[in-house]
């Protein structure tokens, strides 16, 4: 084995099989979500500015709600890409006075089926609800499929979250989620990233960075632009 392309789904709980593959001279670059802190070695993280993202998000449904009422937070697995993105919701979210966070959810299957139960239970329990902030990209089509089973008009709460899927640009561009908002990852990118760091290791081992935290900027997707959204557009 020449190089490990790894995607933690545990960020304490995956370093021992980094630790393992250090041992055995291994080579790996972490994508998506980083790892906890400990003693290993990496060649670099790739991964989404996913706090940027999120605030951004968070910013959006802020202004598309006036700026006042009450909004619902759907968290997931605890990854650092998810805390970063529910704590630039947060962050965002705590300067505006007018704004409560009624409820906040812990969904432990990672699911658009899990998702939509929380949402449904958050609005039966909250139906005043004017926004929904959602861990990862099945928050959109969660949050479509919770509204119309409870019979809500899905253009009244914006439903927001970082991921990008295709499910969620089609939404968007349907007119049905119209103040809804999703901030898109690079994914291509991040595996055409991976490759190119790996191979600038090879070439220079000695003088390579090791370590390092690459950040990649997301792509905005709203009603306006979402029907032109191609995840792999960066790759044509």
């Amino acid at each position: 084995m020449d190089v490990i392309f790894l995607t933690p789904d545990d960020p304490s709980g995956s370093i021992e099989g980094v630790k393992l593959a250090n041992d055995a001279g291994i080579p790996v670059v972490v994508i998506s979500s980083e790892l906890a802190e400990d003693e290993y070695e990496i060649l670099c993280t790739i991964k989404s500015d996913d706090y940027t993202a999120a605030s951004g998000a968070a910013e959006y449904a802020m202004e598309v709600i006036g700026q006042e009422g009450n909004v619902l937070i759907l968290n997931g697995m605890q990854t650092s890409d998810v805390i970063d993105r529910i704590n630039g919701y947060k962050d965002t979210i705590a300067k505006y006075d007018g704004v409560t966070i009624a409820n906040e959810v812990m969904v432990t299957e990672n699911s658009v089926a899990a998702c939509t139960t929380a949402i449904e239970n958050m609005l039966q329990a909250c139906p005043d609800a004017k926004a929904i902030l959602c861990f990862n990209g099945f928050g959109i089509p969660a949050g479509y499929a919770a509204m119309q089973n409870l019979e809500m008009d899905t253009n009244r709460i914006s439903v927001v979250d970082v991921d990008g899927l295709q499910a969620e640009a089609d939404l968007l561009a349907s007119g049905e989620m119209a103040l809804s908002c999703a901030y898109g990852q690079n994914t291509p990118e991040f595996g055409r990233r991976a490759v190119t760091e790996y191979l600038a290791y090879t070439e220079a081992p000695d003088s390579y960075q090791k370590g390092q935290l690459l950040e990649l900027e997301t792509i905005k997707i709203t009603t306006e632009n979402a029907a032109d959204y191609d995840i792999y557009s960066q790759m044509k």
